[in-house]
């Protein structure tokens, strides 16, 4: 069995910033994009995007992860980017089901 390792900062701090960064930035966007609280197509490509990065995220450090690269901060910054995909995630059921009450 390998021993365990140390992760490399630069791969530790891309996950985080395909983690909550990213959802911060998304909802600003969002925010800017619909003052009205209205949702467009727009607002469903930058969720749609924002999840895809935190999905990203969540990959790459699953895969340090399964390497048996190994560190409290990886972990915290996986665990960020898995919290900040949920969230998106849900994000998306809502604005899916605002646009199809709308058209439908």
């Amino acid at each position: 069995m390998a021993p365990v390792q140390v992760p490399d900062a630069a791969d530790v701090r891309n996950i985080l910033l395909f983690g909550l960064p990213q959802t911060i930035l998304a909802y600003i966007a969002l925010t800017i994009a619909a003052p009205n609280g209205a949702r467009s197509g727009a607002q469903l490509v930058i969720l749609l995007v924002s999840a895809s990065l935190a999905a990203y995220g969540v990959w790459l450090g699953i895969g340090l992860l399964r390497r048996r690269i190994r560190s409290g901060v990886l972990i915290a910054a996986v665990v960020l980017a898995l919290l900040a995909l949920v969230r998106l995630a849900l994000s998306l059921v809502g604005a899916d089901a605002h646009l199809m009450s709308a058209s439908g």
